[in-house]
């Protein structure tokens, strides 16, 4: 996309679609598009790819600390951590706010640090870790970090069961219609 003097073309084939912050994710729970993208720079950039990074430079980003290959900092964390999935949980929650606690993609996409990745693709998950019950065990189990944010550490979810059948499931109810007045869904399966 151009839009004027000083905009840069950067190829496509650095652009990673990625969840960024799970507050962009609260409203539904399937991601048919994470709106936000990752720049993993795997060689030597040129052209606008190379003037964006002598941009980052001039202005001191902070992944300058890095190292001279500061810039390939993310495609180096996709290629070893493959923080791909279809399942994807926040990282703390507001349980009185929030209606969406984990979101789905029928497609693998890659996430910030800012959740836990479940890389099966089964949406019953999502529906599972959506559910009442699963709030319920946030309420009780989780740790607060304030009066109305909590959340629970990877190793606690890991302690969790989990739908092992992979099932179809209507994940458009969740977290849109069938609320209960508190932005809490009502039921999961249409």
């Amino acid at each position: 996309m151009i839009r004027g003097p000083g905009t840069l073309r950067i190829p496509r084939r650095y652009l990673v679609k990625c969840l960024r912050r799970p507050e962009h994710y609260s409203e539904r729970v399937v991601i048919r598009d994470p709106g936000f993208y990752a720049l993993a720079i795997g060689d030597e950039p040129q052209g606008d790819l190379r003037k964006y990074v002598e941009w980052g430079e001039r202005e001191g980003v902070p992944a300058l600390r890095l190292g001279d290959r500061w810039y390939q900092h993310i495609w180096r964390q996709l290629q070893t951590k493959r923080p791909y999935g279809h399942v994807f949980i926040h990282d703390k929650v507001d349980l009185t706010r929030n209606r969406v606690l984990a979101n789905y993609s029928d497609r693998p996409l890659c996430a910030s640090k800012n959740f836990y990745i479940i890389r099966t693709d089964n949406p019953l998950i999502a529906a599972w870790l959506n559910s009442s019950i699963m709030r319920e065990v946030l309420e009780v189990f989780s740790k607060r970090i304030s009066s109305s944010w909590t959340r629970l550490l990877e190793d606690d979810y890991l302690a969790i069961p989990v739908p092992s059948r992979r099932v179809s499931v209507n994940l458009d109810d969740i977290g849109g219609r069938g609320e209960d007045g508190k932005g809490v869904p009502r039921r999961l399966v249409s």
